[in-house]
C-alpha cells in the first residue's frame, strides 16, 4: 500500500471516529508547490479513487497549488462586474 493510500485510510478512520461522512466523489487531492523554488522532488502518484487538481475552493476562496489566490480575485472581479452591468 502506497503512502497516499495509507493516508486516505487514516483520514477515513478519523472521519468514522468523529461521526462524519467522507464523500469520495466530492473529494479532491492538491499538491502544493513552492513557485519560488524549483522542486527536485517528484510528487507522489495520484490516488486512484480521488482526482488530483491544481486549484481548490475552500470556504469560498479558490487557492491554487502554488498558494496563490489570483484566480479567486479574478472570479470575484468578474462577478462584481456582472452585477454592476446588470444594475445599469
Amino acid at each position: 500500500m502506497q503512502r497516499s493510500e495509507r493516508e486516505l485510510v487514516h483520514v477515513a478512520g478519523w472521519v468514522r471516529a468523529n461521526n462524519l461522512a467522507l464523500n469520495r466523489a466530492k473529494s479532491a487531492e492538491i499538491v502544493f508547490n513552492n513557485s519560488r523554488r524549483k522542486s527536485l522532488s517528484i510528487p507522489a502518484p495520484a490516488i486512484a479513487v480521488i482526482c488530483r487538481v491544481t486549484s481548490i475552493k475552500v470556504l469560498g476562496v479558490t487557492v491554487t497549488n502554488h498558494l496563490l489566490v489570483s484566480k479567486h480575485i479574478g472570479d470575484v472581479i468578474c462577478r462584481c462586474f456582472a452585477v454592476m452591468t446588470m444594475n445599469r
